[in-house]
């Protein structure tokens, strides 16, 4: 069963400008994660003084000084400009999320937890840890985007209640809407 529920209107606040500095992990711990493993002997051979500093703090300082290995730390969608919003939603409801820019559909997303969760957790505060290769790409290329919005973001909800459902609903809505935001199906 649908139903839409009201638009909402948000306020984007611009707040972070290599929000990667903040990953507070420590170096020689964020080595042994599975997506960052591969650089253990590049940083070994050529930042050992750093293994107990902050991977944020390393990246950071590899970016100042020209190192643009950096870059492949994290995801595509990291380096520059991050925004913060909070989206008031219902926390139990379930199903499709649109983003209207001019009435337009820009991106369409879908939720099987609660549409409180997805938003605000997944687009509007970004954690640092996000930003770092196979973790979170998507959710920073779409906040990315919204901080590159002039003018005012619309939300719109689809409120479902079976999970089949709404993944099959999303794979039809976009296949049928082409939203420009929307790089996958």
């Amino acid at each position: 069963m649908l139903s839409i529920s009201k638009t909402i209107n948000n306020n984007i606040r611009i707040i972070d400008k290599d929000l990667f500095a903040k990953i507070t992990i420590p170096v020689s711990r964020a080595l042994k994660l599975n997506n960052l493993r591969m650089f253990r002997p590049y940083i070994l051979n050529n930042y050992p003084k750093h293994l107990d500093d902050c991977l944020g703090k390393l990246l950071c300082h590899m970016k100042i000084i020209g190192d643009n290995t950096y870059l492949q730390f994290l995801n595509n969608f990291s380096d520059g400009l991050y925004c913060s919003f909070t989206l008031e939603v219902s926390p139990s409801k379930k199903g499709i999320y649109m983003i209207l820019l001019s009435d337009e559909v820009v991106y369409i997303g879908r939720t099987i937890k609660s549409f409180r969760t997805r938003i605000n957790n997944g687009y509007g505060r970004l954690s640092p840890m996000q930003t770092l290769r196979r973790r979170g790409a998507t959710n920073c290329r779409i906040n990315k985007e919204l901080s590159r919005v002039d003018g005012i973001v619309q939300w719109q909800f689809i409120n479902m209640t079976c999970d089949e459902e709404i993944i099959k609903t999303e794979v039809k809505m976009i296949k049928s809407l082409k939203p420009k935001w929307n790089i996958k199906i």
